[in-house]
């Protein structure tokens, strides 16, 4: 299962890149997912591209589950914290709380009855 994770936050490359990081520690989701990122063109004038999109390779739902939790309890670090976009597919839902019925409706919203 293919997912992207995104950000409208005002610093949203630096907020991807300290989720990503989180990702990349979190146990549940080392083992069986494959990370990585995607970049925005530069602008005139810099380097580099900020950092747009996280995109993950998950086995299924077990994952995409955990993967909701890791999200929900990375924002409870931020200040603000963030709400994260989470696309499967057509499939899209936000993270806006760590409320576990905002994050059982999440999960729901993007489980795939193929997984």
């Amino acid at each position: 299962m293919q997912i992207v994770l995104t950000t409208t936050a005002p610093a949203g490359g630096q907020e991807l890149g300290s989720l990503y990081q989180a990702l990349l520690q979190a146990p549940t989701l080392r083992a069986g997912a494959q990370l990585g990122t995607r970049q925005a063109p530069p602008q005139p004038g810099e380097l580099g591209g900020t950092l747009e999109a996280i995109q993950l390779i998950v086995d299924g739902a077990f994952q995409m589950a955990n993967l909701v939790v890791a999200i929900a309890g990375w924002r409870s670090t931020r200040n603000p914290p963030p709400s994260i976009t989470i696309q499967v597919g057509a499939r899209r839902a936000e993270v806006t709380s760590d409320r576990p019925e905002q994050i059982d409706r999440v999960v729901e919203t993007l489980h795939d009855t193929d997984c």
